[in-house]
């Protein structure tokens, strides 16, 4: 099975599971381990290709705006995420399944479908425990700049977002992941658009389609840095040769 028949597994999974997050990692995959992250350069060369896009198709794509953060994570799951001059969020993210994407370009990727709990402190006396008698397992100091895409379709508008996130390494201490000196360089694409299950089988069929080949138009766009992979006149069908033009995701 191809990793675009198995995205549309998870497209069709995505419908029916609570809280679900559909979301694509630029990483490296060596000896069958995900590693998420990338270099600095290739942060720059994404941010100024959206950034690009919404000054191109300002009603398709818009810049969210840039967010500083502290995020922790605990035990069974959990995570806060104290977003500056915000109150702090805590969710379980739970993996449900990954799909490994090997390329033969600078870097692979990863697509996860997750379910992302919100936690009430209030309502949860023993994850509240927890996170106030136990430090984190790790903090990490974030910032990062998001951009959302609206894509039109028969009447019905779906929204992708994407992060470009500079990270901290983990560290035990809120202080010392603030004056890190080492950091980390990510890129996420995420599907933030609620389906439902319906009785129209077709209908449904038909539109995890047309989601999944957006999706995969959009990882072939990131994972080529800011360039449409696209294969010439001259190459064949199967051919693992692959071309770059700088063209918009329209």
């Amino acid at each position: 099975m191809t990793w675009e028949e198995k995205l549309l597994k998870l497209i069709e999974t995505y419908r029916i599971i609570k809280n679900p997050e559909l979301e694509f990692r630029v990483g490296t995959i060596e000896f069958n381990q995900f590693h998420s992250g990338h270099n600095e350069q290739v942060n720059v060369r994404l941010c100024n290709a959206f950034m690009n896009l919404t000054k191109m198709y300002p009603k398709r794509f818009q810049y969210v705006g840039m967010k500083i953060m502290i995020r922790s994570d605990y035990d069974s799951h959990v995570r806060s995420t104290h977003i500056k001059n915000e109150s702090v969020e805590y969710v379980r993210k739970i993996n449900v399944r990954n799909i490994n994407i090997a390329s033969n370009i600078a870097y692979d990727g990863r697509i996860s479908l997750n379910k992302e709990e919100p936690i009430k402190l209030a309502n949860s006396y023993r994850i509240r425990n927890m996170i106030y008698g136990n430090r984190p397992k790790s903090i990490r100091a974030i910032l990062r700049h998001s951009f959302i895409e609206y894509i039109q379709e028969k009447g019905k508008t779906y929204q992708i977002r994407y992060d470009l996130t500079k990270s901290s390494i983990p560290y035990k201490t809120k202080k010392e992941a603030i004056d890190a000196k080492e950091f980390l360089f990510h890129c996420e694409i995420e599907f933030v658009t609620k389906l439902f299950k319906t009785k129209y089988e077709a209908v449904e069929k038909e539109e995890n389609i047309f989601i999944r080949d957006r999706l995969k138009e959009r990882i072939l766009f990131v994972l080529g840095q800011g360039f449409i992979p696209v294969t010439t006149g001259k190459s064949k069908p199967n051919s693992k040769k692959i071309y770059y033009q700088d063209v918009s995701l329209i």
